[in-house]
Parts: structure tokens; C-alpha cells; sequence
């Protein structure tokens, strides 16, 4: 009987400790506060400045304001051109002989299209005016 008894409870042990529920552990989360003042603002790039230097005969476009058969004609009109601030130069003697006046100079074609767009919005004296490649 004791045997029975035995295997009785071994059974019933058995049992109840396969029959219950595994408990299943639930995944960890894990909650992160963000403060508003830690978020860096995007600060957008400053414009970069642009120095007017003229007419560098190094550049490759030049806004043309006067084309002379005479030197000392060019010389005397880029004085006109220096009493509005700018600073002219004469840039080459073609082979027909004119000298072209010009007032300032670019590397690039569009840089040099968009100040003499600029330039016949805001003076009348560059209306004729017209971009020399070099």
C-alpha cells in the first residue's frame, strides 16, 4: 500500500509540475525622455560674401560697356564708370581694333549673366551692355 501511495503522489506531482502554465516573460521597453532643448536646430549656411573686385583680366566673362576704336576714349569713360563705384577695366583690343570697356568679370557664365541682369534693373547706363567670353 505503501508502494501504491508512493506512486500515487509521484503521479500527482508529476502531474500538477507538467500541467502549469510556463509563465513567459515579457520583453523589456525601455522609455527614453527627450528633452525639446537637447534637439540641435538646423541653422542654415551664412551667404557667402562677395567682394566686387572689378574687372580681373585673369576671369573668363566680362560685362562689356563700351567698345572704343580709341584707347584714350575707353580711359576717359571708365572714369564715368568709377564715379558710380565701380572699377573698370579695359580688357582687350580685338582684331578689328576695339578696345572693350568693361566693368566687371566671372569665372562663370551664370555669376555673369545674373549681374548684368541685376545691372539693367538698376541703372539705365547698362541697358546696352552685353557679357565678352574670353
Amino acid at each position: 500500500m505503501k508502494k501504491t501511495l508512493l506512486l500515487l503522489t509521484a503521479t500527482a506531482l508529476l502531474c500538477t509540475y507538467s500541467c502549469k502554465k510556463k509563465k513567459v516573460e515579457e520583453p523589456q521597453v525601455q522609455v527614453v525622455e527627450v528633452k525639446k532643448d537637447t534637439v540641435p536646430e538646423v541653422q542654415p549656411e551664412p551667404e557667402p560674401v562677395v567682394i566686387d573686385e572689378g574687372v580681373n583680366l585673369d576671369d573668363k566673362y566680362f560685362i562689356v560697356v563700351g567698345s572704343y576704336t580709341v584707347e584714350s576714349f575707353a580711359k576717359e569713360r571708365s572714369v564715368y564708370f568709377k564715379e558710380k563705384g565701380l572699377k573698370p577695366g579695359i580688357v582687350m583690343k580685338n582684331d578689328d581694333g576695339w578696345y572693350r570697356l568693361a566693368v566687371k568679370s566671372f569665372d562663370e557664365k551664370k555669376a555673369a549673366d545674373n549681374a548684368l541682369v541685376e545691372l539693367q534693373k538698376t541703372d539705365k547706363d547698362f541697358l546696352k551692355a552685353w557679357v565678352l567670353t574670353k
